[in-house]
């Protein structure tokens, strides 16, 4: 059996936030609401996999894999794309979700 190329399947929180975002801008751009659900799901995906809760603080995970360690987080801050959040939310909250 050949050896799996892909040796890290940990996702980059910081590169499926920019596809999301890429998305919903094209989705914006173009009226096009496949672009739009999905970067919907990449989002939802994101704050449901990789958004925990720790020391009383809401903190996002550069991936889903080995940055939760129990008693400490390894956090990221060039992970936050804040301009990519805030539209995110605008497009949550002008479609009457959020």
């Amino acid at each position: 059996m050949a050896a799996d190329p892909i040796m890290d399947k940990n996702n980059a929180t910081d590169g499926d936030t920019f596809i999301a975002w890429a998305l919903l801008k094209a989705g914006t751009q173009w009226n096009d609401n496949n672009y739009l659900n999905a970067s919907d799901a990449i989002t939802k995906s994101l704050l449901a996999r990789n958004v925990i809760s720790f020391a009383g603080y809401r903190v996002m995970l550069p991936g889903r894999k080995g940055f939760n360690l129990n008693s400490y987080v390894n956090l990221n801050p060039s992970y936050f794309i804040f301009p990519a959040w805030e539209d995110f939310r605008e497009a949550q909250s002008s479609d009457g979700v959020a």
